[in-house]
């Protein structure tokens, strides 16, 4: 495993703490957040030589409606491509008239970027293939929103073998691929156990559809989750999640390996594999940024 930061993968994830409207109004962008996104990935590209991936989350979307995306680029320059490609479209929407940024409905509701919560991936192999499938966000998907999962993270796990091996021994059929995809699924079964048990527990009580999903997304408690899954990791770590309903995590290793620093106000949550970028992306000085701890940060 090397420690050094030129060999290491780039995290950052963005979490609004307003609706995109405030963002409009004081910054003249419903895409604030986006932007900043972008920023702390372009402050971290030399991170990203094999790979770049983007993912949203839209907060309280109608069922029927799609509310997770995720874009990712392994050619030259991934991560110009992929912005590049996504504020075409969004300038598309606006000279069709589909989306007037002025009225920050109309930016959540067609545009698939137009999201509360980001995260991204700059990617630097030290396993796997050189493919696409390769590329962080890993999505794990269902019509649950909460079993809905992307995860991006900078780590090298020393003991996936076994991990894969547990998971068979769980009766599930793992794709020996890269490390990200066992803590994926590691995560995932985790994540439905508890969302299952949850289910079962609201309908043998009576209680329907719409209701059942609201309290399940209500009493998930992800530190549990994540502690279950992560008990087994051996290896350095930094790691950043979203769950469809919305509940995000962040988490490093027990040992600290793995760099990862946040900033937060009454705006926004930010987390990123570097503290400079933060610095200058959000104009801070160093006190305002810290390390996330060795523990699991969620909200």
């Amino acid at each position: 495993m090397s420690d050094s930061i030129q060999h290491e993968c780039g995290v950052a994830m963005v979490r609004l703490l307003k609706p995109l409207s405030y963002y409009y109004e004081k910054y003249d962008t419903p895409l604030w957040g986006f932007l900043k996104l972008y920023l702390l990935m372009e402050k971290q590209h030399n991170r990203g030589q094999d790979g770049a991936g983007v993912g949203a989350v839209k907060l309280d979307v109608k069922p029927g409606y799609p509310y997770i995306f995720r874009e990712r680029e392994m050619k030259s320059n991934p991560l110009d491509r992929i912005f590049n490609g996504i504020f075409k479209d969004y300038n598309k929407l606006v000279r069709e008239g589909r989306v007037h940024p002025e009225f920050a409905a109309t930016v959540k509701d067609n545009f698939d970027f137009g999201a509360e919560i980001y995260i991204g991936h700059l990617r630097y192999g030290t396993s796997g293939g050189y493919n696409i499938g390769c590329c962080h966000p890993y999505f794990r998907r269902s019509n649950w929103p909460t079993k809905n999962l992307l995860l991006a993270g900078n780590f090298n796990i020393t003991n996936d073998h076994e991990m894969n091996n547990h998971l068979i021994d769980l009766g599930q059929h793992p794709i020996f691929s890269t490390d990200t995809q066992t803590l994926l699924e590691e995560i995932g079964f985790q994540l439905d156990q508890d969302h299952d048990a949850l289910y079962r527990q609201y309908r043998d009580a009576g209680m329907q559809g719409a209701d059942i999903a609201r309290r399940i997304s209500e009493e998930l408690h992800l530190p549990e989750i994540i502690r279950k899954a992560s008990k087994g990791w051996d290896g350095g770590y930094s790691l950043a999640g979203i769950v469809g309903n919305g509940d995000s995590f962040a988490l490093r290793d027990p040992q600290g390996i793995r760099p990862f620093f946040y900033f937060q106000n009454e705006e926004v949550i930010a987390f990123a594999s570097e503290r400079a970028p933060l610095m200058t992306v959000f104009d801070l000085d160093i006190s305002q940024v810290k390390e996330v701890p060795a523990v699991i940060w969620w909200w």
